[in-house]
C-alpha cells in the first residue's frame, strides 16, 4: 500500500498471516531490513511505543472514533518501525527478515 503525501511517498509491505504467533515473543523479536542485498537496519519490537504490539491494538479500540465500529476483519494496525525509516529509490529490492516468522519481499519500480 502507498500513500502519497505532499509529494512523499510511504509504504507498507504486508505479509502472510502468521498462525501460530503465540510462540513467539512478540514484545522483544528481532527484525532486520536489507536493501539490494546489503544490510541496512536491524531492529528489534522492544522499541516500540507500546510494552506489547497488542497494548497498541487495546489503544485503538479504546478511541471514541472506533466506539460504533470497532475493529474489522481485515484491518491494519501499524504499531511503528522497529528498523527506522529507509529510504527507497526506484530499482531497489528490499528484504525485511523476521526471523522463524518469515520475511517480507519488495521490488520498487
Amino acid at each position: 500500500r502507498v500513500i502519497a503525501d505532499g509529494g512523499v511517498n510511504v509504504g507498507t509491505v504486508v505479509g502472510p498471516a502468521i498462525s501460530n504467533w503465540g510462540d513467539y515473543d512478540l514484545g522483544n523479536y528481532p527484525i532486520t531490513l536489507s536493501v539490494n542485498g546489503k544490510s541496512v537496519a536491524e531492529g528489534n519490537s522492544s522499541v516500540l511505543l507500546w510494552d506489547h504490539v497488542f497494548d497498541a491494538l487495546a489503544w485503538c479500540v479504546s478511541q471514541p472514533a472506533l466506539a460504533t465500529r470497532g475493529l474489522c476483519a481485515g484491518d491494519i494496525v501499524m504499531t511503528g518501525t522497529c528498523t527506522g525509516i529507509t529510504p527507497i529509490s526506484p530499482g531497489d529490492h528490499a528484504v525485511a527478515e523476521f526471523g522463524k516468522m518469515g520475511e517480507v519481499r519488495a521490488s520498487f519500480v
